[in-house]
């Protein structure tokens, strides 16, 4: 790690996955000041994220990660898609999603279009070690998912 070999203390170091808690967990201490690209960290006060956490902990005493946010949300556009094409069929459902709006954890979000990539937020973060098994993380800005993604013309999609 970039921080065993003193590179942090010359360099900031940035990561696309660095926030998430299984990362952070393996890493403790060691993942102090490195910078990330946050898709989920449980105290997002956004949609209804903070009932889920509530919902998530009740069950497992533990806080969610990013996989289990995306789990979540994932399963739950998958199930709005169906109710809004009236059919399980796979086609019908993805020639329902382009533009479909709908809430996630994040609030409202939409699929776009052009490719029905969900116009997920996201975070760029700072893992901050005070104590404990791993390092929280600062999030510094919010990016939206039309800034977060590549334009429709950049990413080759079919869809």
């Amino acid at each position: 790690m970039a921080n065993a070999q003193g590179l942090t203390d010359q360099k900031k170091v940035m990561t696309t996955t660095g926030s998430f808690q299984v990362i952070r967990g393996a890493l403790g201490e060691k993942a102090d000041g490195v910078y990330s690209g946050t898709r989920y960290v449980p105290k997002i006060d956004a949609g209804d994220n903070q009932e889920f956490v509530e919902a998530y902990k009740s069950a497992n005493d533990s806080e969610p990660g990013n996989f289990a946010r995306v789990a979540y949300d994932s399963i739950r556009m998958v199930a709005n898609g169906i109710k809004e094409a009236g059919s399980t069929d796979p086609d019908d459902v993805a020639d329902t999603l382009g533009g479909l709006k709908m809430q996630s954890l994040f609030g409202e979000n939409e699929f776009r279009s052009c490719d029905h990539q969900a116009k997920n937020p996201v975070w760029v973060g700072q893992n901050v070690y005070e104590s404990g098994p791993m390092a929280d993380v600062k999030l510094i800005e919010k990016v939206s998912g039309d800034d977060a993604i590549p334009p429709c013309d950049q990413t080759g999609c079919q869809l």
